[in-house]
C-alpha cells in the first residue's frame, strides 16, 4: 500500500490476525471490535517520513467509539498536558473550532469569542450540549464544503491518528482557517517507548490507523503548505530516564523482528521483555551514543500563511 504522503509503496513491517486483536478487546474490555471474518491487517513504514501506517478500512465507526466510552471511563481526558499549552493561543478576540471535541473538556478551559465542535459520538455530543456548547455531528472535510466561516484557531486532539484519509483533513481544516490562523494538532509520538512496541492495543486498528513522530509532522510544509510555528514532544507524566528509553527503544526492536504480529498472546512476553529491558539498561549506560528520550505525546502549531 502506498503512502499517503509521499505515494511511494510503503513497507510491510508487521501483520496482525483480525481474531487476535478482537481475542485482547474480549479479554480487556468485554467486546469484540472487528465483525467480519478474519482477516490480515498490515502495518506499513514511509522511511521518507518516519511514518507508520495501517491498512484503511478497519476504522472504528460510531457504534465501536461508544462501546469504548463505555469501557473506559477516562476515555475522554480532561486534564492533558495539551490542553494547557494550547489554551494559551486562544483570547476573547478568537473564533474557535474544535475538530473532535469530546464531551468538551477542552472547551470549558477556553477563553474565545466563539466556539464551534465537530464530533461523532453521540454520547459525547450530548454531554457537550448539556453545558451549552455548540457541537454538530460532521466531518471536517463536510464543513469545508458546506460553509464560507473562517477560523482564527482549530483545535484537534488525538484525532488525526484515527482518520482514514489525515491528507484529507488537514487540507479541509487549512480551508476553514483565517489567513494566518493556527492550526493545533496533537497525536501520540511513536518515537515514545509508551506507543511503540507489542500489545498497544489502543495504538492499532480499529483505534489508531496512522502513528506520526516529529518528522512526519515536519513534512507538513511541503504536503499542506503550512508554516510550521512549533513542534513538540510532550510527556504524560514525568520525563522517561534516558537509559530506560533506550532499552526499550531497542528492545522494541528486537522483538520486531520475532513477533511480525502487533499483538503476542503469550502470558510471559511481559516478563520476558521487562527482563531485557533491565539487562540492556545495565549494558546501555557504557554506550556513548544514546538518543534522547521523547514524550508520548506530540504537538504541532501551523500556521495558514498566504504565500
Amino acid at each position: 500500500m502506498r503512502c499517503l504522503y509521499s505515494r511511494k509503496k510503503g513497507k510491510v513491517k508487521s501483520q496482525t490476525k483480525s481474531s487476535e486483536i478482537n481475542d485482547f478487546y474480549f479479554k480487556t474490555w468485554g467486546f469484540r471490535p472487528i465483525n467480519q471474518p478474519e482477516i490480515l491487517i498490515n502495518k506499513y513504514y514511509s522511511k521518507d517520513l518516519n511514518f507508520h501506517y495501517f491498512d484503511r478500512d478497519l476504522a472504528g465507526d460510531e457504534l465501536y467509539y461508544e462501546q469504548l466510552q463505555k469501557s473506559r471511563d477516562n476515555y475522554y481526558n480532561p486534564h492533558r498536558k495539551e490542553f494547557d499549552i494550547a489554551k494559551k493561543l486562544s483570547s476573547e478576540d478568537k473564533s474557535v473550532l474544535e475538530i473532535g471535541c469530546g464531551s468538551g473538556y477542552f472547551a470549558d478551559q477556553l477563553n474565545c469569542k466563539s466556539f464551534l465542535g465537530l464530533e461523532f459520538n453521540q454520547m459525547a455530543i450530548d454531554k457537550a450540549t448539556e453545558k451549552g456548547l455548540k457541537v454538530i455531528k460532521s466531518s471536517i472535510e463536510n464543513l469545508a464544503s458546506s460553509t464560507e466561516e473562517k477560523f482564527d484557531l482549530i483545535f484537534s486532539f488525538h484525532v488525526l491518528e484515527h482518520v482514514k484519509d489525515p491528507l484529507s483533513f488537514v487540507d479541509s481544516a487549512k480551508k476553514l482557517l483565517k489567513e494566518d490562523g493556527l492550526l493545533f494538532l496533537a497525536v501520540p509520538n511513536n518515537d515514545s517507548v509508551l506507543t511503540y512496541g507489542k500489545n498497544v492495543i489502543l495504538n492499532i486498528p480499529p483505534h489508531h490507523l496512522n502513528q506520526y513522530t516529529r518528522k512526519t509532522f515536519e513534512c507538513f510544509s511541503t504536503y499542506h503548505k503550512l508554516e510550521i510555528i512549533k513542534i513538540e514532544d510532550v510527556f504524560i507524566g514525568n520525563k522517561t530516564p534516558e537509559l530506560t528509553y533506550n532499552a526499550r527503544v531497542l528492545t522494541n526492536w528486537i522483538f520486531q523482528i520475532f513477533y511480525k504480529s502487533e499483538i503476542v498472546q503469550n502470558e510471559k512476553f511481559t516478563k520476558v521483555e521487562n527482563y531485557v529491558i533491565r539487562i540492556l539498561s545495565k549494558i546501555w549506560r557504557f554506550y556513548p551514543f544514546k538518543k534522547e528520550s521523547q514524550g508520548e505525546n506530540l504537538i504541532g502549531i501551523f500556521k495558514n500563511s498566504q504565500v
